[in-house]
């Protein structure tokens, strides 16, 4: 199935992040999820989350969950978030959908979520942009 194939490799690029800050001794503050074939169309406000412990997401096409294309958040609540490969059995549901598994996962784990209303990321249709 492909959604789990895309939250297995959110969890594998997460540990990528980690593993290139502790081999060049660095630390990202804030991690960006975007998926490839969506746009950020309209940015009214700065993407930063209001504190550390705060996850930004778009508040459109949330789909009854929370809008699983784009998320700005400190290290360690991406952390959290990109890691929902590890977590399906703790967030059992009998019929999963992206967006309402990220908000039940999100819940479950007590993260602070922040819904933003004037960002808007528009999803492409697939083929758009690329060339040929």
């Amino acid at each position: 199935m492909p959604y789990y194939q895309q939250v297995w490799a959110l969890s594998e690029c997460s540990a990528l992040v980690k593993e290139y800050e502790k081999k060049l001794n660095i630390r990202f503050e804030f991690l960006i999820r975007a998926r490839p074939h969506s746009v950020l169309a309209l940015v009214n406000q700065t993407l930063e989350p209001l504190n550390n412990l705060t996850i930004a997401i778009p508040d459109q096409h949330n789909f009854g969950g929370y809008n699983d294309r784009f998320a700005i958040g400190s290290m360690s609540m991406m952390g959290k978030y990109m890691s929902r490969w590890h977590n399906f059995s703790a967030c059992y549901i009998k019929n999963i959908h992206a967006e309402s598994f990220l908000k039940l996962f999100l819940d479950r784990f007590h993260s602070n979520v922040t819904l933003i209303k004037r960002l808007t990321y528009e999803h492409l249709p697939h083929g758009f942009g690329h060339c040929h």
